[in-house]
């Protein structure tokens, strides 16, 4: 886990419901839910409970447009997989 204690090496605990979720984005529950599990179909996570992981780290690192030069802040290096 990391420093914030939610990321594991391939994936999270969403510390919220999905209503709380789509509330955060300003989205209906509905259309989160319908989005996860297109993502769910498509391959790019899997759920368990509020357990997320990303078996097609690379389909969605494609899909979200990462950039591989991104830094947080305080990071000495860029993020490379």
């Amino acid at each position: 886990m990391d420093a914030i204690g939610l990321t594991q090496e391939h994936g999270y605990e969403l510390p919220m419901t999905q209503e709380e979720l789509a509330d955060v984005l300003d989205l209906t529950a509905v259309h989160v839910d319908r989005m996860l599990k297109a993502h769910e179909v498509g391959g790019l996570i899997t759920r368990t409970r509020r357990n997320m992981s990303f078996p097609g780290w690379e389909k969605m690192r494609e899909a979200c447009y990462f950039d591989q030069c991104f830094r947080y802040p305080g990071q000495q290096e860029p993020f490379l997989s």
